[in-house]
Formats: C-alpha cells, sequence, structure tokens
C-alpha cells in the first residue's frame, strides 16, 4: 500500500514540475486569447437588452471574482438569447463588483456578434475567458499544478526525513550491538 501512495504522490508532484516546466505553453495560452480578441473585433454591432446581471464572488479579496450578463438581441429578425462571462483576471471583487453594477436589466447595450454565426455575442469583446481558449486537459492541469506540487515536496521531505532517521536509528543500534 505504501508503493502505491508513494508512486501516486511522486506522479503528482511529477505533473506540478512538468506544467510549469511547460512555461512556453502558457504565452501559447495568450496568444490564443490575443486571436479571440482580434476575430472578434471584426464582429458586427447590434443594440441589445440586459436581461440578468450575475455577480459571482466568494469573499472580497477573491480575485477569481466575474460577473456573467445574460442578454438579447436581434439580428435579421432573429431574436437571440445568450450570456457572456466577464473575468478580469487582473482585477479583483470591487472591479467586478462596479462592472455587475455597470448593466442593469432592461438596459439598452451595444452587442458584438459574429457575422459568420450570429449566435455567437459578447457585450465586452476584449474580455476573454482563459476556459474559451482552454482545452479540457490545461484546465485540469492548472487546477492540480500547485496542489501537486505541494504534495509531491512533502513526499520527498518525507522520505528524506525518514531515511536520515531510520539510518541514524541503525547506526545507532548497531553502534549498542558491538
Amino acid at each position: 500500500m505504501r508503493k502505491v501512495i508513494a508512486f501516486f504522490l511522486m506522479a503528482t508532484w511529477a505533473v506540478g514540475i512538468l506544467y510549469i516546466l511547460w512555461g512556453p505553453h502558457l504565452a501559447d495560452l495568450q496568444a490564443r486569447m490575443e486571436n479571440v480578441r482580434q476575430e472578434r473585433s471584426e464582429w458586427l454591432s447590434v443594440s441589445g437588452t440586459i436581461e440578468e446581471v450575475q455577480f459571482h464572488a466568494a469573499t472580497d479579496d477573491n480575485d477569481s471574482s466575474y460577473v456573467l450578463f445574460k442578454f438579447r438581441y436581434n439580428v435579421s429578425g432573429v431574436l437571440y438569447n445568450t450570456a457572456q462571462k466577464w473575468a478580469d483576471y487582473t482585477a479583483g471583487y470591487k472591479e467586478a463588483r462596479e462592472k455587475a453594477k455597470s448593466q442593469q436589466p432592461g438596459q439598452p447595450v451595444t452587442v458584438y456578434y459574429n457575422p459568420a454565426d450570429t449566435r455567437q455575442a459578447v457585450l465586452y469583446p476584449t474580455s476573454v475567458d482563459l476556459y474559451e481558449v482552454s482545452t479540457w486537459w490545461e484546465t485540469v492541469l492548472r487546477i492540480l499544478t500547485y496542489p501537486s506540487i505541494i504534495i509531491g515536496c512533502a513526499f520527498i521531505w518525507q522520505i528524506i526525513t525518514n531515511g536520515k532517521t531510520h539510518n541514524s536509528m541503525k547506526s545507532t543500534t548497531n553502534r549498542a550491538g558491538m
């Protein structure tokens, strides 16, 4: 059983280290986000209406706070209902709260829609959620990175300290037995 746990902990640690060493991939994510922003800059605009505003935050210092805007818009006589998650990962609770207060249900807004697929629309074309450009496994790796490193370091520390304690006990026992 100890070997299974040891293998799991080492594998977990390795995942964390590999992800950190995989830094250039993070630059690729940034480039993908910039591509989405660029594509959206070419989208057409139309008038729409805010339907609902949901503010999401766990604590006052939660920098993963975000706002979900639900809105409707009309393109060529077809009415669409959609939503956009606004998240600025450099901003925190207060900025997200202010963004939520800036739009109220029933308020007219400018909606930017994709002329190639009019079902795709946003209120803030430069706001790209990281999960919009990530694959499922990138998301899992991001979530596991830091816990993996912490668990791995704890495991390595346990190996180092137990190894020394075990060897020093052997040595003391051998000297006492001589």
